[in-house]
């Protein structure tokens, strides 16, 4: 497998822009975020976000430009489980 530590993403596992305010379509940009890929074979020519040039914002994912529309889930499920979810404050 070759590395792809230095590829910088411009689509979702399923074909929609990273950054929708790049596209002038009002229906790129009003829709719902990607579901996250869950599956064990990744569809060709994808990558893990966190074995691209954005690893050393893995981490942090729901705060970046291109992760911030999970946010809303990120804190959702901290609420449901009960954890502190704090802006870079891995308080669990």
């Amino acid at each position: 497998e070759n590395s792809t530590h230095s590829f910088r993403p411009t689509h979702w596992w399923n074909g929609l822009p990273l950054d929708p305010s790049s596209v002038d379509d009002d229906t790129v940009t009003n829709v719902p975020p990607p579901p996250l890929y869950t599956g064990w074979t990744r569809p060709t020519n994808t990558c893990p976000y966190y074995r691209t040039f954005y690893k050393s914002q893995a981490k942090e994912f729901t705060e970046t430009e291109h992760g911030n529309i999970y946010r809303p889930l990120y804190n959702r499920f901290c609420d449901i489980l009960g954890l502190v979810h704090n802006n870079s404050q891995h308080d669990f």
